[in-house]
């Protein structure tokens, strides 16, 4: 157990600690949030990635992923917790609830029969304890931005990202806990409307599975044996290299790729003729489908919801609706360069909030509005 509060060690120094241990006796180390990458299910990174960063490859361009969202979640953490406390008391009023912070970081203590730490490349700090008539549970603490709204449904609903879900069963195992609560804020309202959470029990086969794929990977770190690209997401993968290499230096001649990436090259090029044909087949459809719309428009001057009956058992309903598409509401960039003090002031950003405080400011950095679009709908129903 390491803890960074006792000793006021600077993030620079407790990030050395994450990687090899105080004693920087550990030759790897694995956090929660890597066990996600180690599985091959990481929205940010792949296996290799990881892989690299551990044995200290540097990617010509790094990249810090989710720098805002993680500094609000940072800046809040303990509020979040607190406004959970108070959920927690309101759903159990019964129940003699409490909440305690842990700012330690923890190295999983199961031994094998010769009392050697089977698992010493496991290290887990997460973000507070809940006991609930005694009995303890880990608390782990997420943000997420209001417009990532696909996000936020997921998590009114209680359903766990599958990346958070292990994290949150590596750390159960690593402490030998029964159950964790995670909660995920993007506001302070109420449960439900600024905040989400479920609870999750812990399994002994998924842990199993889990703890046996860190163990290959920090064999394959032992081995110097990186991971397969191949088999990792190929955006990430593509993404990943091109910030791996960089800027290339341009050559006088071409080196030679050797012929046994020949097959993948000719069924690459010959996927590349297919989809600029397949895109030009859907630009003439997109045309043929306006030509028809030119001629169904004045229909719907004055009505929005329209049927044609095709035969005596089939009709064809018609919507022709007006909406309003925009990608967002304010340009924060500009807003964040050119008032700093201000965008701060709104800690947990959203234009609502900026409208409060400085209406001014919201009516000057307000994105325009494109023009009306109509979507249409056509839906045939038979008897």
């Amino acid at each position: 157990m390491y803890s960074p509060s006792a000793t006021k060690v600077s993030r620079e120094t407790w990030l050395k600690w994450r990687e090899h241990g105080p004693l920087g006796d550990i030759p790897y180390t694995l956090g929660g949030s890597d066990v996600a990458t180690v599985l091959g299910i990481s929205p940010w990174k792949t296996p290799l990635e990881l892989y690299n960063e551990k044995i200290g490859i540097v990617p010509a361009v790094p990249v810090e992923y989710n720098r805002e969202s993680k500094r609000t979640g940072q800046l809040n953490e303990e509020h979040i917790a607190r406004l959970f406390l108070d959920d927690l008391r309101r759903m159990y009023p019964d129940k003699e609830i409490s909440l305690v912070f842990d700012k330690h970081m923890y190295q999983c203590g199961r031994e094998d029969k010769n009392g050697r730490l089977l698992y010493p490349w496991m290290l887990m700090n997460y973000d507070a304890f809940i006991f609930i008539d005694g009995k303890g549970y880990l608390l782990e603490i997420k943000y997420t931005s209001p417009s990532n709204v696909e996000d936020v449904e997921m998590w009114k609903k209680g359903v766990v990202p599958e990346y958070y879900d292990w994290q949150c069963r590596y750390y159960m195992a690593g402490l030998n806990v029964t159950g964790i609560f995670i909660v995920c804020a993007w506001g302070f309202e109420e449960l439900g409307k600024g905040r989400g959470f479920a609870f999750i029990t812990r399994d002994l086969e998924m842990e199993e599975y889990m703890l046996t794929e860190c163990q290959s990977f920090i064999s394959r770190l032992v081995r110097k044996e990186p991971p397969n690209p191949v088999n990792a997401n190929a955006n990430l993968a593509v993404n990943y290299y091109a910030r791996l290499y960089g800027e290339t230096a341009a050559s006088v001649l071409p080196f030679e790729i050797p012929k046994t990436y020949l097959p993948d090259v000719r069924r690459y090029m010959g996927m590349d003729a297919k989809i600029k044909k397949l895109e030009e087949e859907i630009s003439a459809f997109r045309d043929a489908q306006n030509e028809i719309l030119v001629k169904l428009f004045p229909l719907f001057e004055k009505e929005q919801k329209g049927v044609l009956k095709a035969d005596k058992d089939t009709k064809i309903y018609i919507t022709s609706k007006q909406t309003m598409s925009r990608q967002k509401i304010l340009d924060e960039d500009a807003l964040k360069r050119d008032l700093p003090e201000l965008y701060q002031e709104c800690v947990v950003f959203s234009p609502e909030k900026l409208m409060q405080v400085n209406r001014a400011a919201y009516e000057k950095y307000r994105d325009r509005i494109p023009a009306d679009k109509r979507r249409w709908t056509f839906k045939e129903v038979k008897k």
